[in-house]
């Protein structure tokens, strides 16, 4: 938990002096891209327990989500992630759902999502990896990159910050709980990447 918190008042820290900056460099405004594709690494700070056992928090995960706008603000996203690995830390996902982008005249891009879908999650004990209900909404700020050669096509994920919520049903319980179950998790997760803005 103390390293998540240090994350984030590390990454708050840096968006307080680098974000008054970006907005100062206004670009020339362009056709907002239709298509991006974005892959990130995150931080997941895991609540939740099995008969008294809690599951640990997972420092080293993997995010791609894919992203269609049906006009300049509203879109559709489809967004897969995995944390972890081994029976007994493994959490991933495959969800989609609404994405709402705001725009300015500068470089920055801020964007609100909220996904339901499958999530796969194993332990905290001898759970095996197993699918159940995942739900996940959040936000992420992306700053354009002055790439002109390219289009301008490559942005920075400055940050993204998620709520996920994961309910499992593991079984009966076995062996003094230390098999079966069921999980009912609550992560924050913190991350950031590259965004392609393919059309």
């Amino acid at each position: 938990m103390f390293h998540s918190i240090r994350y984030v008042a590390a990454t708050a820290a840096l968006l307080a002096v680098v974000l008054p900056t970006l907005h100062a460099q206004n670009a020339a405004p362009e056709a907002p891209s239709r298509v991006e594709l974005a892959g990130a690494y995150h931080y997941l700070d895991v609540n939740g327990s099995i008969s008294g056992y809690p599951y640990k928090n997972m420092p080293a995960g993997a995010l791609v989500d894919l992203d269609y706008y049906l006009n300049p603000h509203l879109g559709l996203q489809v967004e897969g992630d995995i944390t972890g690995g081994g029976a007994n830390d493994c959490l991933s996902s495959v969800e989609a759902g609404p994405i709402w982008r705001f725009r300015r005249r500068s470089r920055l891009t801020t964007s609100l999502h909220g996904d339901a879908g499958a999530a796969r999650l194993g332990g905290p004990l001898f759970q095996q990896c197993t699918w159940g209900l995942g739900l996940t909404t959040g936000g992420s700020v992306d700053y354009r990159l002055p790439l002109p050669k390219i289009n301008n096509r490559i942005s920075w994920r400055i940050v993204q910050a998620d709520y996920e919520y994961v309910h499992v049903d593991f079984g009966a319980l076995k062996n003094l709980g230390l098999i079966g179950g069921t999980a009912d998790v609550n992560a924050f997760r913190i991350g950031t990447g590259i965004v392609l803005r393919l059309r």
